[in-house]
């Protein structure tokens, strides 16, 4: 999969990508808002890409995307299939040093784009902690609502919203 929007290129992750999910996934903003996934050496990144990223896009058509700017990775969007959640949940996040230029807004309306009417998706979620209100700000304007919270498998509150196809 590869879209574009007027600034990027939102592509499928390779294992060449992997210094950069290393360098993003310990950012303090991910281990903030996402939580820490083990990720601390190249190995553990090639094998997250191998293991969450190739194998969802195999088993279900769609996963979580590397974003680029001029070639250069810069965050990632897509969708995540969660065993919790009935339909499938838009995942972001960026390099800190690329936030606050509407990156997200740009490759989450084409995710969301290829996701509706390509994909032949009709309703789509997202979930974020409650103490993360850069990313509800960010799903309220990609036109998502707000649901009640849930808890995760692990017992985490989170804020659960929902976007269908129009």
């Amino acid at each position: 999969m590869e879209l574009h929007t007027d600034r990027l290129v939102i592509r499928n992750a390779e294992i060449i990508d992997a210094p950069f999910f290393l360098k993003l996934m310990n950012t303090e903003t991910w281990i903030e808002h996402i939580g820490d996934r083990s990720i601390h050496d190249h190995k553990d990144a090639i094998n997250y890409i191998e293991s969450s990223l190739i194998t969802s896009h195999q088993q279900n058509g769609f996963a979580l995307h590397v974003m680029t700017l001029n070639k250069a990775p810069i965050g990632i969007c897509g969708l995540i299939k969660r065993d919790y959640l009935e339909y499938p949940d838009l995942g972001f996040a960026l390099l800190p040093e690329y936030t606050g230029n509407g990156f997200i807004q740009e490759a989450g309306t084409a995710v969301l784009h290829s996701a509706f009417e390509k994909s032949g998706i009709s309703k789509v979620f997202a979930i974020t902690s409650q103490e993360n209100h850069r990313s509800q700000a960010t799903l309220m304007s990609l036109g998502f609502e707000e649901l009640n919270p849930i808890k995760t498998p692990d017992n985490q509150e989170v804020l659960l919203f929902e976007k269908q196809k129009k």
